[in-house]
C-alpha cells in the first residue's frame, strides 16, 4: 500500500505543475493581447521656424446678369433658386368671405331684451349686504366688505366697554392687590432719604417707611415700646 502511494505522488505533482504552467501561459497571452490593443497617442514633432502669415481675403459675390429687357436680379447667397418664380406660381389668391351688413329695418324690428331679476336671489343679496352677511366676507364683493367693516367699526366705537367678566368683589380684590404691588414697587425704587437722627433706637428710615405704615409690622418701623409690645413684654 505504501509503495502504491509513493508511486502516485510523483504523477500528481507532475499534473499540478502542468496546470500551473498552462495557467501562466494563458494569463501571459491575455496580457500581451491587451498591451497590443492599447491606443497610443503620438505627439507630432514641433517644427521650429518663423510664424506663417495669415492674410484675410474678401471675396465679392458676382451679380447674375440681368435678363433681356428685365430688371436686375438681386444678389442671393447660399440660396437655391426655385424652379418656378414665386410671382408666377399657379395659386389662386385667398379671398375671405365678408359678412353683409344687416338692413336697418330688421335691426329696428328686434325688441329690446329685458333682464328680469329673480326676487329670491335679490332678497339673498340684500341679506348678504346687511350685518348678517358680514359673517361671510368671502361671499361679498370688495365694496360690500368695506361697507361691513365700516358698520362694524362704527358699532365698536359707540358701544360701551363690557368689562372683563369679573364680579365686583373679585374686581375690588384685584384692584387692591394691584395697588399694593404698585406701592411696593415705588417703595423699593424710591430715592435714598436723609440720614437718620442721631440717638435713634429704631433702625428704620423715616422717609422710606412701608407704604401702609409700620404699625401693622411687628418689630419694624416702630418705637422701642412698640417692639417690646410686639414681643409680649412690658416696657416701663
Amino acid at each position: 500500500m505504501s509503495t502504491t502511494w509513493s508511486a502516485m505522488r510523483p504523477a500528481g505533482r507532475g499534473r499540478t505543475l502542468v496546470i500551473v504552467a498552462i495557467s501562466v501561459v494563458a494569463h501571459a497571452a491575455v496580457l500581451a493581447a491587451l498591451a497590443l490593443h492599447v491606443p497610443k497617442l503620438f505627439v507630432p514633432p514641433v517644427r521650429s521656424g518663423p510664424p506663417q502669415p495669415i492674410i484675410p481675403v474678401l471675396l465679392t459675390p458676382r451679380t447674375p446678369p440681368p435678363e433681356a429687357g428685365g430688371p436686375p436680379r438681386p444678389i442671393r447667397l447660399h440660396r437655391r433658386q426655385p424652379r418656378v418664380p414665386l410671382d408666377r406660381l399657379p395659386v389662386a389668391p385667398l379671398v375671405a368671405p365678408e359678412a353683409e351688413p344687416e338692413p336697418d329695418a330688421e335691426r329696428d324690428r328686434r325688441a329690446p331684451r329685458v333682464v328680469t331679476v329673480d326676487p329670491v336671489a335679490q332678497n339673498a343679496r340684500q341679506t348678504l349686504r346687511g350685518l348678517i352677511g358680514c359673517a361671510n366676507p368671502s361671499l361679498l364683493s370688495r365694496e360690500e366688505r368695506e361697507k361691513c367693516q365700516e358698520q362694524l367699526a362704527r358699532g365698536a366705537r359707540e358701544a360701551e366697554f363690557p368689562g372683563l367678566g369679573l364680579d365686583a368683589d373679585d374686581a375690588s380684590d384685584l384692584g387692591r392687590a394691584a395697588a399694593r404691588r404698585e406701592a411696593g414697587y415705588r417703595y423699593k425704587r424710591s430715592e435714598e432719604s436723609r440720614p437718620r437722627e442721631p440717638g435713634s433706637q429704631v433702625d428704620w428710615d423715616v422717609r422710606r417707611s412701608p407704604p401702609a405704615g409700620a404699625s401693622h409690622m411687628k418689630g419694624m418701623g416702630g418705637s422701642a415700646h412698640d417692639a417690646s409690645g410686639a414681643a409680649g413684654r412690658s416696657r416701663n
